[in-house]
């Protein structure tokens, strides 16, 4: 089985990878951060047809929402600010309940006929492991939404709150966005020991083994940069892609 995770959109086309890469995978996996109306609207037509999709959202969609400022590089190069998010999304009040849904955990109830997954944090059971797919981190004595999803994983002592927590869940690997670098984290047992390896300078396009992993955390990078990643569970490898096609470009008048 491979599946394919997108994170933090920000502006850039799900349609377009979609529809190029669909076909390749088994499971297609968005991992919030989508910052205009016209990319809601292209999710809701890919839940609406399609089983194998799986959604969760993130910080900046919780704060459009709820009229939260908000302040990111990649809202700067979509020449927008969050005045103009919010009046962007309270004017398409349709697309905006969809992702409210997914606050509230109403998705199901209010969406009945739509084929595709989408909820605050969706655990994926996979043949050979339990998986958790969400837009920030767990962190310390987790304390719940929404504050998951502001949560960054920067230093080793963030990684290894977040695994304790994973442990506690019973999770064995966690696929997440937010942070817009690709970054690999495994917690590996040696000997007696419980050691923290983590891998910033990710090699693109080549399959990166984490069966050794105790457990494991994979930063999949932004599409709005190009980033995304595919997992094969047959042998337990990640593989990092940049496609600058698949990024943000800015509309030509």
């Amino acid at each position: 089985m491979k599946t394919m995770f997108i994170g933090d959109v920000h502006g850039a086309s799900l349609k377009q990878i979609y529809d190029t890469i669909r076909e390749e995978v088994d499971l297609f996996c968005i991992l919030g951060d989508l910052d205009r109306i016209y990319v809601v609207e292209e999710l809701a037509d890919i839940l609406e047809k399609d089983r194998g999709v799986f959604f969760v959202p993130g910080n900046h969609d919780y704060a459009h929402i709820n009229r939260q400022y908000i302040y990111s590089r990649t809202m700067n190069k979509q020449d927008i600010d969050s005045p103009m998010m919010w009046g962007e999304w309270k004017a398409n009040k349709e697309l905006s309940d969809l992702i409210a849904s997914t606050f509230d955990n109403t998705y199901n109830e209010k969406y009945p006929d739509y084929k595709g997954t989408a909820a605050r944090r969706i655990s994926i059971p996979l043949p050979d492991e339990n998986l958790i797919m969400m837009h920030g981190a767990y962190y310390g004595e987790y304390c719940g939404e929404p504050d998951d999803l502001w949560n960054r994983l920067e230093t080793h002592e963030d990684y290894e709150k977040n695994f304790k927590v994973m442990e506690r869940k019973g999770y064995d690997i966690m696929f997440r966005g937010h942070d817009h670098n690709p970054e690999l984290a495994k917690a590996l047992i040696v000997g007696n020991e419980k050691r923290v390896l983590i891998t910033k300078d990710i090699e693109l396009n080549t399959p990166i083994d984490i069966s050794d992993a105790h457990m494991a955390t994979i930063t999949v990078g932004a599409l709005h940069n190009g980033y995304y990643v595919i997992y094969n569970t047959k042998n337990k490898s990640v593989t990092f892609y940049k496609n600058s096609n698949f990024a943000f470009k800015r509309s030509t008048p």
